[in-house]
């Protein structure tokens, strides 16, 4: 009865309040388990760089060379220096028992408290920065690790996502990129090359996504909570700001650019109208697919990845409407007026599917046993194919070429000369390629 009383206190105070010798068994225990060194490590109710009480007794690392270099690596260089820290003070890393659905309910314990700050969370992972600290919360090897270090800002090696967007507006050709410390910056092919940047979180902007028609930018991120911010791509102007129930993944526009669909960490798909605010529909998915997605039409979305099939779901049903194998695939695109999913193979070959149920219509050949870029075409039922050429002698040049679907070739459009880490954006009209370096925001 004693006993279990204890263990009610336990968990209701998040820290045990059992005898020390107790303690000491419990960690010596969970250490052996994790095949650790003895010596290596000591009982811990609290995160000291965090000043935080852990959900359960754990282990203290006293020694961190007893932890694969990879994971040291991944937690302490790589993951701060994606988000602009760097660890330049002490280092802690702090292991729990508990099953991948504790380590779920100890990050959403993290995101109700004050003073975190989220930065990017997926089913089994969570960075945040808190105070002067870098944190990382993640499943490794049977365990929940929590890694903490004293950190500073270095933007040196910060992460910035391109924009899949295709076309800009006015007369100065631009690509946008989200950074992982929340600025959306607009890129030109200017000896200045920054043209503006706006502060869009105050954490982390993780994905963004240019409508249609290049007259709006969604961004998804961090302040506080997650969000969905929607900002005019001329003026840089914030439009609409749409929450989200967990940390964003991956989002695109519709077709039509009137809706959003947002992937989350809690591996459900939100449908989200942009005039409202208004969620119109919600699902869940087996597991996390994919960062990618696009829209097509007023309502269905394609989501893959290399490695599983096009999933094409209906959201207005909320249910998958067909698959298209993504076999050897280099692009995907869909038609302006949303009739036609076309795929470019890497032997050269374009083929369409429609949309309405997923079967296969016309193909043609690019003349040539290659890749090739896809991009939505000038006109409703066209597509831009773009294929990279390389002579000796001479820069790369990227040739695109448009194919109306259905018929039997392609139509030269243009070429232009092309550095490798460029990015090809279009004019309004969609005829007019423009190469443009990435640049960043001081």
């Amino acid at each position: 009865m004693l006993g279990n009383m204890l263990r009610v206190s336990c968990l209701l105070a998040f820290i045990c309040l059992s005898s020390a010798g107790a303690q000491r068994l419990s960690a010596l225990d969970f250490g052996r388990s994790l095949k650790l060194p003895e010596g290596s490590y000591e009982a811990a109710t609290t995160s000291r760089l965090l000043n935080r009480p852990l959900p359960r007794d754990g282990i203290r690392l006293t020694s961190l060379s007893v932890i694969n270099a990879e994971f040291l690596k991944r937690v302490f260089t790589d993951a701060p220096s994606d988000f602009g820290f760097r660890c330049s003070g002490e280092r802690e890393v702090v292991a729990l028992p508990g099953t991948p659905n504790d380590g779920r309910a100890f990050v959403q314990t993290l995101l109700k408290q004050s003073g975190i700050q989220p930065l990017y969370q997926n089913p089994s992972r969570l960075y945040f920065s808190a105070g002067p600290t870098f944190a990382g919360f993640n499943e490794y090897q049977g365990a929940l690790y929590l890694s903490v270090c004293q950190a500073t800002r270095d933007l040196s090696g910060l992460v910035e996502r391109v924009t899949p967007h295709e076309t800009y507006l006015g007369q100065t050709p631009y690509l946008i990129a989200a950074d992982y410390a929340g600025r959306l910056n607009w890129c030109t092919a200017l000896p200045d090359p920054l043209l503006r940047s706006v502060r869009a979180f105050s954490g982390s902007a993780l994905q963004a996504d240019v409508s249609p028609d290049g007259s709006r930018i969604a961004v998804a991120g961090w302040d506080a909570r997650p969000a969905v911010k929607v900002f005019d791509a001329a003026t840089g102007a914030l439009l609409q700001t749409l929450g989200l129930p967990s940390g964003p993944v991956s989002l695109t526009f519709s077709g039509d650019g009137k809706t959003l669909l947002v992937l989350d960490a809690n591996t459900t798909y939100t449908w989200l109208d942009i005039a409202s605010g208004q969620t119109l529909n919600s699902w869940q998915v087996v597991s996390l697919i994919s960062s990618d997605l696009r829209g097509a039409g007023s309502s269905l979305f394609l989501e893959w990845s290399p490695t599983s099939t096009i999933r094409v779901y209906d959201a207005a049903r909320a249910t998958p409407r067909f698959s298209l194998r993504n076999f050897k695939l280099n692009a995907r695109a869909v038609t302006p007026d949303g009739q036609w999913i076309v795929t470019a193979s890497t032997r050269g070959v374009l083929s369409a599917f429609s949309t309405r149920d997923g079967k296969a219509g016309a193909t043609v050949s690019l003349g040539v046993t290659t890749g090739a870029g896809l991009a939505s075409g000038p006109g409703d039922s066209e597509v831009t194919a773009l294929v990279i050429q390389t002579a000796e002698g001479r820069p790369p040049q990227v040739v695109t070429q448009i194919w109306a679907v259905g018929s039997p070739a392609l139509r030269p459009a243009a070429t232009i000369n092309h550095r490798r880490a460029d990015m090809i954006v279009f004019d309004s009209a969609r005829t007019t390629p423009v190469s443009i370096p990435l640049c960043r925001a001081p």
